[in-house]
C-alpha cells in the first residue's frame, strides 16, 4: 500500500512537471519601438524650459507594460566632469501609462534639461517593456548645448 501511495505521488508530480515545462513559453516576442524624435544628433538647448521633444510609436503583439528613458552623458562613460560649475545631466523615468495597451503614440515635452547642465555629447534611450517582461531599446545620440535648437516641434 505505502508503495502504491509512493509511486502514485512521483507519477503526479511527473505529471506536473510535464505540464509545466512543454513547449508553451507565453511570449516571447519584444515590444517594438519607432523612436521619431528626438532624432539622431539632434542639438538640443541645454535650459530649455519648454522640454525635450519626445514622439515615438510603441507597439507589442500582446500588451505593452512600461517604458523608460534614460539619458547620460556619453564622454566613453568614464563620467567625468567637463566644464567647473556644471553637472553632467542624467535623467531617468519610468511611465506605466501604457500598460495593457496594443499600441501607442507618445508625444510629451517633459524631459526638462537644466540650466548648468554640462554642454556634450548624450545618449538618449528609450527602453520598453511588455507585460510579459520582453524588453526592447532604442538609443540617439544627441547633444546638449547652451545654442541648441528650443526642440518645441509637434
Amino acid at each position: 500500500m505505502r508503495t502504491t501511495i509512493i509511486l502514485s505521488a512521483a507519477l503526479a508530480a511527473s505529471a506536473l512537471l510535464l505540464t509545466s515545462c512543454g513547449d508553451d513559453k507565453g511570449d516571447t516576442t519584444p515590444p517594438v519601438i519607432q523612436l521619431h524624435a528626438p532624432a539622431e544628433g539632434a542639438n538640443l538647448r541645454i535650459g530649455n524650459s519648454g522640454g525635450i521633444h519626445l514622439d515615438m510609436d510603441l507597439s507589442d503583439n500582446e500588451a505593452l507594460g512600461s517604458y523608460t528613458i534614460e539619458i547620460h552623458i556619453d564622454d566613453g562613460h568614464s563620467h567625468t566632469r567637463a566644464d567647473a560649475g556644471t553637472d553632467d545631466f542624467f535623467f531617468k523615468k519610468t511611465w506605466t501609462d501604457i500598460a495593457g495597451m496594443k499600441n501607442k503614440n507618445v508625444h510629451h515635452h517633459e524631459i526638462v534639461v537644466p540650466p548648468d547642465a554640462t554642454p556634450g555629447a548624450y545618449h538618449f534611450i528609450v527602453y520598453c517593456a511588455d507585460r510579459s517582461g520582453n524588453e526592447s531599446h532604442a538609443v540617439r545620440n544627441i547633444v546638449l548645448s547652451i545654442d541648441g535648437e528650443d526642440d518645441h516641434d509637434d
